[in-house]
């Protein structure tokens, strides 16, 4: 198994393996009216990451991001009650990327 080389750019007091071999980490802090993450996959492509209500992609919340060139692209996005279409961007972007990198092996959002 790989081991996980990257590490947060702040304190976070909680973090979670999303997927093994450390492909994909979530940090995150909480208060009672903010969650603020930061998300780090070992990929050079786009990262995705959302809130369910059931476990599965149906009703999902999610940001889609990826960088490209040097430029980030961070959208707010949702998946319908069939979670099979492609997620739908939102009216209201009610999460906000305060940065994001890219790193030989990992990118980044926080």
């Amino acid at each position: 198994p790989r081991t996980f080389s990257s590490r947060p750019t702040a304190y976070f007091s909680n973090n979670v393996d999303l997927m093994p071999d450390g492909n994909y980490r979530l940090y995150w802090n909480y208060t009672s009216t903010d969650f603020i993450g930061e998300i780090h996959v070992r990929t050079k492509g786009w990262v995705g990451f959302g809130f369910s209500p059931t476990g599965g992609m149906a009703n999902s919340d999610v940001i889609i991001g990826w960088i490209s060139n040097g430029v980030p692209n961070f959208t707010d996005r949702h998946f319908d009650s069939s979670g099979s279409t492609p997620p739908k961007i939102d009216k209201n972007q009610d999460w906000k990327m305060l940065s994001s990198s890219e790193t030989n092996e990992y990118t980044i959002f926080t």
